[in-house]
C-alpha cells in the first residue's frame, strides 16, 4: 500500500514537473531566436553605418561632411568612438578627436575582405570600458572601426526582453561577457565559460537552442543557450529553479503533505513488524561484519534468516568477505611487481622533499650519483641543490616550474659524489597536499653525457661547414671580380666603339652575378638572397657604372629571400632593363628617375621597373627585339618559369614587369 502511494506522488510531481520545463524550454527557444535575431539586425545596422562612412571615405568627402555623418551615426550611442585606420593598423582620424598616429591595438584580417569583423572584447583605450570593435573595408588598404557602446547594446537588448526571463546576457565563444544586467560584470570582462550550460552547450555544439538546469553560484538555474552564427556570440536566458517551479510546488505540497499522513499512519503499523523481523536479525549481521572488520575473515556467518532478503544479503555479504582477501593478496602481489620495476629500472628513479632531502632512490639512481646503494642516498643527501647540481639555480629554475605547472622536463649539468661532471635529464611531477602545496617530488634521472658530447660534435661539424660554405661564395665572388677586371683591362686596349660597349654591358653582368654571392657571403643564410637589399645595391652600381648620376631611383619594396638559381636571373633582368632604361629612355634634359617595386602577390613574385622616359615604340614586344639584352631578359624569364610584361607606365615612360613562381620558402609568411 505504500509503495504504490509513494509512486503515485512521485509520477504525479514528475509529470506537473515535466509540463512545467517543456513549456519554459518552448518558450525560452522562442524568446531566444527572436532576441538572437534583434541582435544580428542591431549588429548588421552597426557594420551598414559604417560602410556608409567608408562609400564616404571612398568619395574623398569632405570633413564636413564626413563629420556630419559621425555626428549622426553617434546620435543613436551605437558607438562611443569612430576610427579611421590604414593599412598598417595606424589610426588616421578619431571622432571624437584622439589616438590620431597611434597603433590600433586590436588585428583585423586583410582589410580587402569582403566579411565583416567583429573583435574580440576589448578595453577601450581611450575611455578605459569594455567594447567591441565592428570594421569595415574602406579603398587604399584602410578600414572604418567602431567602438561599439556595449551599454547602448544592453539597453536594446532589455527592451525587447520580456519580465518572464530573469537574466539575459550576450557572451562571447569564450564566455566573455559582452552584455549583462548587472554592468559590473561587463566592466571588469567577466568570464563565465565555466559555468555548466555554458560548458553544455559547447559540447553539444549545432545552432539550435540548448536547455539545461544547473547550479551556478550557489544557486539552481534553468537556462537556455543560443549560438548568434554572425558574430559568433551566444545568447544566454536564465530563470531561477524557484521561478520555475513555483507555480507547481503549491499542489504538489498539498498532496504530498496528505500522502506523507497516510503514510505516516500505515508506518506505525508496521514498525513493531519491522523491529521484530528485520531490526533484530540485522543487528546480529551487523555484529558479525564487525567481527570481520577486525580481521576474523574466518569467523562464520549465519545465512539462515527469517526474510529471504536478509539471508540473501548474508550470503552477498559472506561473497564480499571472500573477494576482500582475494583483493588484499592481489595487492600484496602488485606491491612486489612494482618494487621489482623500481629496482630493475635503467633509468633512476628518486623521490625527495622540497628542500633538497632523498626520500627514496633505485639502483640506477644511486649508480647516477656515485653511491654504492639506495640507502647510501637518503643517508647522504640533505640538499641535492647544492650537493648534486653543479648549478644550484638549476634546482630553483625546477621548483619554479613544479609550483607553477605541475611539472618540470630539463637537462642539467650533475656533479657525482667522486668528483665526475655527468648530463642528467630530469623529468619531475610535483605531488601535492590537499592545500596544493608540495608535498614530494618524484623525478626519473637519465644519463644523457654520451649524446650530450655527440650533439657537441655534431655542432661542431655544422659550425665547420658553415665556414667552408661561406669561404666558397667569397671566392666566386673574389674569381667573378677577377673576371670582371679582365674585361675592363681588355676594353681599354679596344678601339671600336661597338666592341667596348659589348664588354662593359658583359662586365655588368658577372657584377651582377658576383653581388649575388657577395649577398650570400655577408648572409647568416647561404642559401638564400633578400632580393630587396640586392636590387639597391645592384641598380646603384649599374647607375654609377654607366656614369649617369642624373637618375633619381624610387625604391617601393618588401623582403623577398629568392634561392640562388632564381636571385641570379632576376638581378641579370634587372641589370638589363635598367642599362636599357638608362641608354635609350632618357634622352635629352630633364629629371630622370627610375621606380623599382619588388613584391610577393598571390604565390608569385613581381619584379616591376619603371621609367618617366620617353616610353617604348608602338607594338613593342619583348621577344620579338633583336638585341642581346632583350633577348637575354627574355630567355632569363622562360628560365625560372616566369613571364615578362612590356607596355607604357602610368609615370609616362616604359614599364617592364617579371612575374615569376616563388619556390616552396621563399618570400616570407604573412603577419596574422
Amino acid at each position: 500500500m505504500v509503495v504504490p502511494l509513494v509512486l503515485t506522488v512521485l509520477a504525479l510531481g514528475f509529470f506537473l514537473v515535466r509540463l512545467r520545463l517543456d513549456a519554459v524550454e518552448q518558450e525560452n527557444a522562442v524568446l531566444a531566436g527572436a532576441l538572437a535575431e534583434n541582435v544580428q539586425i542591431y549588429l548588421d545596422a552597426s557594420v551598414s553605418a559604417l560602410g556608409y562612412l567608408a562609400r564616404l571615405h571612398d568619395m574623398d568627402a569632405s570633413p564636413m561632411a564626413m563629420a556630419s555623418a559621425v555626428r549622426s551615426l553617434q546620435a543613436d550611442m551605437r558607438f562611443e568612438r569612430i576610427l579611421l585606420l590604414d593599412s598598417a593598423n595606424t589610426v588616421l582620424e578619431a571622432h571624437p578627436t584622439g589616438m590620431p598616429g597611434l597603433d590600433f591595438p586590436v588585428f583585423f584580417p586583410s582589410a580587402a575582405a569582403t566579411r565583416n569583423v567583429a573583435s574580440r572584447p576589448l578595453y577601450s583605450a581611450e575611455t578605459g570600458l569594455l567594447t567591441i570593435y565592428l570594421r569595415h573595408p574602406a579603398s587604399r588598404g584602410n578600414v572604418v572601426v567602431g567602438e561599439l557602446n556595449l551599454s547602448a547594446l544592453q539597453n536594446h537588448l532589455k527592451t525587447f526582453s520580456p519580465a518572464s526571463a530573469e537574466v539575459v546576457f550576450l557572451c562571447d565563444a569564450f564566455g566573455n561577457v559582452i552584455a549583462h544586467p548587472d554592468p559590473l560584470l561587463v566592466r571588469t570582462q567577466a568570464n563565465l565559460g565555466g559555468m555548466p550550460l555554458l560548458r553544455e552547450a559547447e559540447a553539444s555544439g549545432g545552432p539550435q537552442p540548448h536547455f539545461a538546469f544547473f547550479r551556478h553560484g550557489g544557486e539552481a538555474w534553468f537556462g537556455t543557450v543560443l549560438p548568434i552564427s554572425g558574430p559568433g556570440w551566444r545568447l544566454v536566458i536564465l530563470n531561477s529553479a524557484r521561478s520555475v517551479l513555483m507555480p507547481i510546488a503549491s499542489p504538489t505540497g498539498l498532496f504530498l503533505i496528505v500522502a506523507l499522513c497516510y503514510v505516516a499512519f500505515l508506518a506505525l503499523l508496521t514498525v513493531d513488524q519491522l523491529r521484530r523481523h528485520i531490526v533484530l536479525p540485522v543487528n546480529d549481521l551487523t555484529e558479525a561484519i564487525d567481527d570481520v572488520a577486525r580481521g576474523d575473515h574466518a569467523r562464520p556467518i549465519a545465512t539462515q534468516q527469517g526474510f529471504r532478503e536478509l539471508a540473501l544479503m548474508a550470503r552477498r555479504f559472506e561473497d564480499m568477505v571472500r573477494t576482500v582477501a582475494e583483493r588484499e593478496e592481489a595487492l600484496r602481489l602488485s606491491r612486489e611487481n612494482y618494487r621489482s620495476i623500481f629496482e630493475n629500472a635503467a633509468e633512476g628513479i628518486v623521490q625527495t622533499t622540497p628542500e633538497g632531502r632523498v626520500l627514496s632512490a633505485n639502483p640506477a639512481a644511486a649508480r647516477i650519483f656515485g653511491l654504492p646503494s639506495p640507502e647510501d642516498a637518503l643517508t647522504r643527501f640533505t640538499d641535492i641543490g647544492t650537493q648534486i647540481y653543479a648549478d644550484p639555480a638549476d634546482r630553483q629554475r625546477l621548483m619554479r616550474a613544479l609550483s607553477t605547472k605541475g611539472e618540470a622536463f630539463m637537462q642539467v649539468p650533475v656533479r657525482r659524489v667522486d668528483g665526475q661532471n655527468l648530463w642528467v635529464e630530469v623529468h619531475s611531477r610535483a605531488v601535492l597536499n590537499e592545500d596544493g602545496s608540495i608535498a614530494h617530488i618524484e623525478s626519473i634521472l637519465s644519463d644523457i653525457t654520451e649524446r650530450r658530447e655527440a650533439e657537441e660534435r655534431l655542432r661542431a661539424s655544422l659550425t665547420e661547414k658553415d665556414v667552408l660554405l661561406k669561404e666558397i661564395h667569397h671566392r666566386v665572388k673574389n674569381n667573378l671580380q677577377i673576371i670582371s677586371s679582365l674585361l675592363y683591362l681588355q676594353t681599354l686596349s679596344l678601339k671600336d666603339e661597338e666592341a667596348q660597349t659589348a664588354f662593359q654591358e658583359s662586365q655588368n653582368r658577372i657584377a651582377t652575378m658576383a653581388l649575388v654571392h657577395e649577398e650570400l657571403y655577408r648572409s647568416k643564410d647561404f642559401s638564400r638572397v633578400d632580393l630587396r637589399e640586392y636590387a639597391h645595391k645592384l641598380v646603384a652600381r649599374v647607375l654609377q657604372g654607366i656614369g649617369n648620376g642624373r637618375v633619381r631611383v624610387e625604391h617601393a619594396t618588401q623582403e623577398l629571400r629568392l634561392p640562388l638559381q632564381t636571385a641570379i636571373p632576376c638581378g641579370l633582368v634587372l641589370n638589363e632593363l635598367v642599362t636599357n632604361a638608362v641608354k635609350h629612355a632618357f634622352a635629352g634634359p630633364g629629371e630622370h628617375a627610375l621606380f623599382v617595386t619588388i613584391r610577393a602577390e598571390d604565390g608569385m613574385g613581381v619584379l616591376l621597373l619603371e621609367d618617366n622616359g620617353k616610353g617604348l615604340p608602338f607594338g613593342f614586344k619583348p621577344e620579338k627585339c633583336e638585341t642581346l639584352g632583350m633577348q637575354l631578359v627574355t630567355r632569363l624569364a622562360i628560365q625560372i618559369g616566369g613571364r615578362l610584361e612590356a607596355g607604357p607606365s602610368p609615370r609616362g615612360g616604359a614599364s617592364f614587369r617579371l612575374v615569376f613562381p616563388l619556390i616552396e620558402g621563399d618570400g616570407q609568411a604573412p603577419l596574422v
